[in-house]
């Protein structure tokens, strides 16, 4: 957990500017061996037992723009947004070289002002990587 707060004071018109950030984190993962998965390769079944590993990210942060007016005691929200992000990930080392990874990564943001929009993004795909040693 992470916590972030900035104050800043202005004289000339009787603001303070206050910016919170809440950040929460959580990782999991999961590494195993000798994981048999079959792969058809010239019209026979192979099996491969080798290494997969599974993570699992999840954050969530609250970030908060309040502006307060010292002359008229009032407080209003002027921007800010709480961020949900999840990110699985699968990886399966084929053999020493070859790594096969499988991602998934959601975003979305819900702003705490009326003048902006909520927005999502979601990324997935399928990664093949060749390390030359």
């Amino acid at each position: 957990m992470g916590r972030t707060r900035n104050v800043t004071l202005f004289v000339p018109n009787a603001n303070v500017t206050e910016n919170n950030i809440k950040d929460y984190t959580f990782n999991m993962g999961y590494r195993t061996n000798g994981v048999k998965l079959p792969i058809k390769f010239n019209g026979k079944k192979a099996y491969l037992a080798n290494d997969l590993a599974m993570t699992l990210e999840v954050s969530i942060q609250n970030n908060v723009n309040i502006v307060r007016r010292v002359d008229q005691n009032t407080n209003t929200p002027t921007g800010g947004q709480r961020v949900v992000q999840i990110r699985p990930n699968i990886t399966y080392m084929i053999n020493t070289n070859v790594n096969l990874q499988i991602f998934y990564d959601r975003r979305s943001s819900k702003p705490f002002a009326s003048n902006t929009f909520p927005t999502a993004l979601t990324t997935f795909g399928v990664k093949l990587r060749y390390t030359i040693q």
